[in-house]
């Protein structure tokens, strides 16, 4: 794993900036970061350098994503000097990938592996995706484990991989964190929980699942999440919620072989994707959509 130096790459500046911005506590950060004191101040002012994986961790300590601290240090070089750097300097997402299961090894801490999935979401097409959480299979695997109970990050990154595990695998998962969420949702006000994080969850599970079990061609299970689906209220739900539960309406219309109607849901759908979402979401809620209303069609039927 590289060093990040200091002066030369505006790290430390950068790190500086955070650090006051967010206003954490240096205890927190240590213990978090698992660095002594001396040399976390060192780094912050500028003198020694740090492992990259050691770095990971305070950023995240912060709560601030990688990428954007990196974007932040970028800009902090004279404008002559980025030109030179901005096409090279930037962590690729095969080394941010390295980089986050290398962090979690070392320190078991689950925020860069969400955060690169997150990136993984946004930037990488399916095929990517898929290559991408097979690298990350061992280390997903065992953090989303089989306990009872899950931690909210836990939740993510199931939800972002699961289409891309054993079918037999996130049934078992999706069926203990359904009624994980759902026990919550009773007591979310006395657990910190909060309304829309469950509701939202759960319909991003149960929508998933749908897919996956198409995709096994499980046709009669996928059937019967898609009625439970569409029974939940969606008054509190997201924008995004929403869209997977019209989603849902789409397949039940293809499973009811009403071709013309789910034609004409999906491109009302895909209009409201690109009116609504911002660009850089525009590549997820394809992926979600299947990519087009012909391949959603073989996915549901099991036929072109």
């Amino acid at each position: 794993m590289g060093q990040m130096q200091a002066g030369k790459n505006y790290y430390s500046d950068a790190l500086k900036y955070f650090f006051h911005e967010k206003n954490i506590s240096v205890k927190e950060i240590l213990t978090e970061a698992n660095i002594s004191r001396s040399r976390f101040y060192a780094y912050l002012n500028g003198e020694g350098d740090l492992a990259m994986t050691r770095l990971m961790s305070i950023v995240t300590a912060l709560g601030v994503d990688f990428d954007e601290f990196l974007t932040y240090a970028m800009l902090l070089r004279p404008e002559n000097e980025i030109a030179e750097v901005i096409s090279g300097q930037f962590v690729s997402l095969t080394d941010s990938v390295t980089q986050a299961v290398s962090l979690y090894q070392n320190s078991h801490r689950v925020g860069p592996i969400l955060q690169v999935l997150h990136r993984i979401n946004l930037t990488a097409s399916a095929q990517e995706e898929e290559q991408y959480i097979q690298n990350m299979r061992a280390t997903i695997q065992e953090i989303i484990g089989t306990t009872k109970y899950c931690e909210k990050n836990e939740i993510r990154i199931f939800l972002n991989t699961m289409l891309y595990l054993p079918y037999e695998q996130i049934k078992l998962r999706y069926n203990q964190i359904v009624n994980n969420l759902t026990k919550r949702q009773h007591f979310s006000t006395l657990s910190g929980d909060s309304q829309p994080f469950i509701l939202d969850s759960l319909v991003e599970l149960h929508y998933k699942m749908i897919i996956a079990a198409l995709q096994v061609q499980q046709f009669a299970a996928a059937d019967d999440i898609a009625r439970h689906l569409l029974q939940v209220p969606s008054q509190e739900f997201s924008w995004h919620a929403n869209a997977l539960k019209k989603m849902t309406s789409i397949i039940v219309a293809l499973r009811s072989n009403q071709i013309a109607q789910s034609k004409a849901l999906y491109s009302q759908l895909t209009e409201a994707v690109y009116f609504m979402q911002h660009e850089q979401q525009w590549l997820r809620y394809e992926k979600i959509m299947q990519h087009n209303f012909n391949q959603l069609k073989t996915l549901v039927l099991g036929k072109k």
